[in-house]
């Protein structure tokens, strides 16, 4: 085993087409006590499951540009995350989150032991990921701006 799971707890927030199997694999492992399939949660709530957590995981083997990545950021919250799609764009490895490739247990393994040692490591990851939001114009604020911009020009333009 390479994770101490008397450690860790998992909280799966949404559905998916793998619950059920996810859930068998949690049942066989013995792990169904060590976990909670949240299930579909409003996105208002979001960033409250997020505040409860100590890190956020994404082990994708595809994504596009995932926004729970940028949701945790947002929140503080350090990125454990596989290096696919669009999720290299949002995370720096080693300075705003840890990325490590698709499908490579021992390495996710490996990041979740060592954020997990490291509380100061994981609130830098953290800080460093929310502040990098804010450099790139990718805060909720920034984002309302754009928006409002593109209506006023369309609105001229019409």
């Amino acid at each position: 085993q390479l994770i101490d799971m008397e450690r860790v707890g998992c909280v799966l927030v949404g559905e998916g087409p793998m619950e059920a199997e996810l859930r068998d694999a949690a049942v066989a492992a013995g792990l169904e006590e060590r976990g909670r399939f949240a299930g579909a949660q409003p996105s208002g709530d979001i960033p409250d499951w997020l505040n409860a957590a100590d890190l956020l995981v994404l082990p994708s083997f595809s994504e596009g540009r995932p926004n729970v990545v940028l949701e945790a950021q947002a929140c503080g919250l350090p990125v454990l995350a596989t290096r696919v799609g669009g999720t290299p764009e949002l995370i720096t490895d080693g300075k705003t989150g840890l990325l490590v490739e698709s499908g490579d247990a021992q390495a996710m393994a490996r990041g979740l032991t060592r954020l997990l040692d490291k509380e100061e490591y994981r609130r830098e990851l953290g800080q460093a990921g929310r502040e990098q939001l804010a450099v790139r114009g990718l805060t909720w604020e920034a984002s309302a701006l754009r928006v409002k911009a593109i209506y006023e020009e369309l609105l001229e333009v019409a």
